[in-house]
């Protein structure tokens, strides 16, 4: 694979100043995510915006990222700016649950990469601890809430999650009103166990799919096809 698989489209990348800007989990999330019939989407905890971008790319859908981290939204804005399609989104910067009235009831989807490394090491940087382990107002279920709140009655969201959570945050998503849709469990590779699961919820009525997806193969930095097929409109 060339070295310019690491460069996202219209989301160019310095990793000495922007690590946490492209990330395999979001990438995938933003790709599998069914678009069909979505003319709005929100992004909860929209960091520096990939998960937008991604949206907008695939369906002209009109996104609206909320980001608690001024530098984070700040950096959302440009990259917005500076994309194909700056009409279509809007960086705010706010508390993403203490939205929830003012966008009550409005989206057609809602899409979250959250913050779930709560038993992990933490690191040095305030910054991605906040983006990584969260705190309790940053729980799982407050995530479910606000996603529930904020979209319409026919509304969607989608999440990823470490897999060993799948049942726990299926139950919460259920308690809240949602129903799950689809579970797409993720493999890093070939001779790996699944590592993350892809948590598809809508509001009305459905029967659960299962699927796989498995990222590498058994040498690191080679790809599967299933995922280089799956994300080649977004890298260069």
């Amino acid at each position: 694979m060339p070295n310019s698989w690491f460069q996202f489209k219209y989301f160019r990348v310095e990793q000495d100043q922007c690590a946490m800007k492209v990330n395999t989990d979001s990438v995938l999330l933003g790709a599998i995510v069914p678009v069909e019939n979505i003319k709005t989407a929100v992004d909860l905890g929209s960091g520096t915006g990939l998960l937008s971008l991604m949206l907008a790319q695939r369906g002209k859908i009109r996104v609206h990222a909320i980001e608690q981290d001024k530098d984070a939204a700040l950096q959302c804005a440009y990259n917005f700016m500076k994309s194909p399609w700056p009409h279509l989104l809007e960086s705010m910067w706010a508390d993403v649950h203490g939205c929830r009235k003012i966008f009550e009831n409005q989206f057609d989807l809602a899409i979250c990469n959250p913050p779930y490394f709560e038993n992990q090491l933490e690191s040095v940087t305030e910054n991605r601890n906040n983006a990584r382990h969260g705190n309790a107002a940053n729980s799982i279920q407050n995530w479910f809430e606000t996603a529930f709140q904020i979209t319409n009655e026919q509304g969607k969201a989608a999440f990823i999650l470490p897999y060993s959570e799948l049942e726990n945050w299926s139950k919460k998503a259920k308690e809240i009103g949602w129903n799950v849709s689809e579970i797409i469990q993720v493999k890093p590779n070939i001779n790996k166990p699944h590592k993350r699961a892809i948590l598809l919820l809508q509001k009305s009525q459905t029967n659960l799919i299962t699927k796989e997806i498995t990222i590498e193969t058994d040498l690191r930095g080679e790809y599967t096809a299933e995922f280089q097929e799956l994300v080649k409109d977004f890298y260069l």
